[in-house]
């Protein structure tokens, strides 16, 4: 009775213990490996998570630092960054009118694009150019959506961020949505 007990008592052996990890590591490997081995559908949603990350990161920066930022979607050569609307030398100092680069410039995912950009208020949605986003020092943003898609299939993977105004928050929709109408409530 004993030695059974004992036997039990044992736990893995090592070669259950080397299948084990094995497997594993070509599940994470699968999953977690680059961008291009990720399903069209998986870098289109981490797109567009990316581009909602990075303006809640900018609107909480522009809070924190007291000072206003410049997101901007580059429609042409689909990315986006940041930048102050000032110089600052090296140790932070003002030095005048210009621009200071907060965040290198992000790109998109291989094979996915920004479609366009609308502001609410806007009547048409900009798809081409720059569209620049002033962020107050209270981190504060004209409400817009982003239109991510893929463009070998445009009307069927598409996402929509939507950034409202107040909140330090995005939203991602599938699909294009409807744009939003200003109320005299948005203002109040």
């Amino acid at each position: 009775m004993s030695h059974r007990h004992d036997r039990h008592r044992r736990g893995f052996t090592l070669i259950e213990m080397m299948v084990t990890i094995t497997i594993i590591g070509m599940s994470m490997s699968v999953f977690f490996g680059s961008g291009t081995n990720m399903l069209p559908q998986s870098r289109l949603k981490a797109t567009a998570s990316a581009i909602g990350d990075s303006m809640v990161r900018m609107r909480t920066h522009a809070l924190f630092a007291r000072k206003t930022v410049l997101f901007h979607y580059d429609l042409d050569g689909e990315g986006w960054g940041a930048e102050y609307p000032f110089e600052f030398d090296d140790e932070g100092l003002l030095m005048g009118p210009g621009r200071t680069e907060v965040v290198p410039p992000a790109v998109v995912k291989e094979g996915m694009a920004i479609d366009s950009v609308l502001v609410t208020g806007s009547e048409d949605p900009r798809d081409e150019g720059k569209v620049e986003i002033i962020i107050s020092p209270l981190g504060r943003v004209s409400p817009h959506d982003v239109v991510v898609l893929n463009p070998e299939f445009p009307e069927l993977e598409v996402y929509t961020i939507r950034f409202p105004g107040l909140l330090n928050t995005y939203e991602v929709h599938s699909g294009r949505l409807e744009p939003v109408e200003m109320t005299d409530a948005d203002f109040r």
